[in-house]
């Protein structure tokens, strides 16, 4: 309730920058769906500019169009989310189990990229530019039988990881 009423205080100034620090916090996943739900409305809709700070990267992802970090004080990396992705070769990679085969002539849109097969479990990297919910539907529409998506790795994620490593030496 505490980022709630922290955020609806903010609200009442009909701000045009809101500045958030880990809005959705030990909120459940309702609670965090409505912030996230209401933050793109008003920077959608209303067009309010939003400064967040998260470490939460899923939230990043669904949330944010730049995105920056910054290790010990200095900026290592910033840009829009896809061109930031592309240009660190770190394309989002998921598994997707399948309720049979592809369809005929299922192929996939240009920027699902199948890489491979384990057992029953497709193998595909989504292009950074692209939001996986968007590419799932599009899947879904052309008759790919999916049933179940896990992450795999790539995206955002591993390129925290590679960014904030500490090198030795």
């Amino acid at each position: 309730m505490r980022q709630r009423l922290g955020l609806a205080r903010a609200l009442v100034a009909d701000p045009d920058l809101l500045v958030l620090d880990e809005p959705t916090n030990g909120l459940d996943p309702r609670g965090r769906r409505e912030i996230h739900d209401l933050l793109l409305e008003l920077s959608g809709e209303r067009g309010v500019g939003i400064l967040l700070c998260t470490h939460l990267l899923d939230d990043v992802e669904r949330l944010c169009d730049r995105v920056g970090f910054i290790v010990e004080g200095r900026t290592v990396a910033e840009g829009g989310l896809g061109a930031l992705l592309e240009a660190h070769e770190r394309r989002a990679r998921f598994r997707l189990r399948l309720a049979g085969q592809t369809p005929s002539g299922g192929t996939p849109p240009s920027d699902v990229r199948v890489v491979g097969r384990e057992g029953e479990w497709t193998i595909v990297d989504v292009d950074p530019a692209t939001r996986p919910d968007a590419a799932w539907r599009e899947l879904l529409s052309r008759g790919w039988p999916i049933v179940e998506i896990g992450r795999a790795g790539g995206g955002l994620e591993d390129l925290y990881l590679a960014l904030t490593e500490r090198r030795s030496g």
